[in-house]
């Protein structure tokens, strides 16, 4: 198998324009091995875990996108860190406020109370996933077989400096 790769002087966003910087994909694939299935009863596990880290060439008006894009998934993280910090705080809140209060033969809906609480954290735990998902820029794909690019025409020159590396 190749180890090393040449890369077409193209972008690999758009597939048009000449390259003017380089942005690093880290991709990385982990499982369960079918070695588990069969050894679980005896508590075994195999586990397989594969990670590669490549460049790949982008224009300047390219690299400028990707750059905001990693702006906003970073804001839209924050975001819901707020949020789910905030509904951790309501929900300290209202467990603090419950604590005080006596136990009567109804006391499970006093703590059914508390869970509109997990709404927020939740959804703050949602929205900061989301903002993780905006700031990976999708340009290419790797697994053990080879790898796959977005854009059409960069995959096909890649296909023919790499033929045994493009899948």
């Amino acid at each position: 198998m190749q180890t090393s790769m040449q890369l077409p002087a193209l972008c690999c966003k758009c597939g048009e324009k000449p390259p003017t910087s380089r942005q690093t994909i880290k991709d990385s694939r982990s499982g369960v091995s079918v070695l588990t299935l069969l050894t679980m009863f005896i508590g075994m596990r195999v586990n397989y875990n594969e990670s590669v880290e490549y460049d790949v060439p982008l224009c300047a008006d390219c690299d400028g996108k990707i750059k905001r894009r990693k702006v906003v998934g970073l804001l839209v993280m924050a975001l819901g860190i707020m949020v789910a910090i905030g509904g951790i705080a309501w929900l300290f809140i209202s467990y603090t406020t419950l604590a005080g209060a006596p136990l009567d033969a109804n006391y499970m809906a006093q703590y059914q109370g508390l869970l509109p609480t997990m709404i927020p954290i939740l959804a703050g735990f949602l929205i900061a996933w989301i903002g993780k998902m905006i700031r990976k820029p999708k340009l290419a794909s790797w697994n053990n077989r080879g790898f796959r690019f977005k854009n059409k025409a960069y995959h096909k020159a890649f296909a023919e400096l790499n033929p045994t590396m493009a899948r």
